[in-house]
């Protein structure tokens, strides 16, 4: 719910909303190359802090990940379970011609 409301702002800042926060945050009023160069500066600053937020929920992501493998590669298996079960799995059938 929170990265639509993100996407959900930055589609807006990137539209219209730039001017409004031009407006309405710095209070300045703006016409001609002037206001296209402060435009692109916001549209720029909301673009550089959303590639932020999504590198921290990537990394945050990628070390909670690392961090259950960890634990699942170290916890104990219940008997039964462990690699001699699935070797025992791998014989061949009597008659096939091999032998295991």
């Amino acid at each position: 719910m929170l990265g639509v409301a993100v996407l959900a702002g930055l589609v807006w800042v990137l539209g219209p909303g730039a001017a409004w926060v031009l407006v309405h945050f710095d209070g300045v009023t703006l016409t001609g190359k002037d206001l296209a160069g402060v435009l692109d500066a916001i549209r720029g600053r909301a673009l550089a802090i959303t590639t932020g937020l999504v590198a921290l929920v990537a990394v945050y992501y990628t070390a909670r990940n690392a961090d259950t493998a960890l634990r699942s590669r170290t916890r104990p298996q219940p008997p039964g379970s462990g690699p001699k079960a699935s070797r025992s799995s791998t014989r061949t059938p009597p008659g096939c011609g091999f032998s295991a």
